[in-house]
């Protein structure tokens, strides 16, 4: 597919593809690290500099938010920490992806306080959790899970085990109910 993509002149396409393919690749095949993009697919040192070149700066968006959805799949905080920051500095996300980053960005830093022994969690996770209920009024099925389990992060954080215990539950529930295996898993 991705040689098809490349034989066309179908530039922004492959570009967008190549991280995810790779990123499947990964989790398909753990050898080395996960999170790094490189294997059969791409180098992602040669891919970034391809990228730093041309003007889809979409593209790189994808690329840092598919490192920060493998980081935290694979409990690498502070590299997914080192994502969502490039990313912020990139394009701005597209609808689903933005409540998907700002989801596992969320988790991240509430990962980050907890293993550096802060006792508050940020204003970002706070306004992300506010984020999210707004989004799940619009679409439940579909960000349902993801409220809930950082309401149970947050919970837990703050030493409420009960509390959290439930939203973990509430989290699982909605995830598998809808299909997000993935993060079913998660919860």
């Amino acid at each position: 597919f991705t040689q098809q993509l490349a034989k066309d002149s179908q530039d922004y396409c492959l570009a967008m593809v190549e991280p995810l393919f790779q990123a499947v690749m990964n989790l398909r095949d753990c050898a080395g690290d996960p999170v790094e993009l490189n294997g059969e697919v791409m180098n992602q040192a040669d891919w970034l500099k391809k990228a730093a070149s041309t003007t889809n700066k979409q593209a790189s968006a994808n690329f840092y938010f598919v490192r920060l959805y493998l980081a935290v799949m694979f409990g690498k905080y502070e590299v997914a920490a080192e994502m969502a920051l490039n990313r912020q500095k990139g394009q701005r996300m597209r609808n689903l992806t933005i409540v998907t980053e700002t989801f596992y960005s969320s988790l991240t830093a509430i990962a980050i306080a907890r293993s550096k022994g802060h006792n508050r969690l940020s204003h970002s996770v706070k306004k992300s959790i506010s984020k999210l209920e707004n989004w799940s009024k619009y679409s439940e099925w579909n960000f349902l899970h993801k409220l809930e389990l950082l309401k149970a992060e947050q919970a837990f954080f703050n030493g409420f085990i009960g509390e959290a215990a439930k939203a973990y539950d509430r989290a699982i529930y909605f995830a598998t109910a809808n299909g997000f295996i993935h993060e079913q898993a998660l919860a």
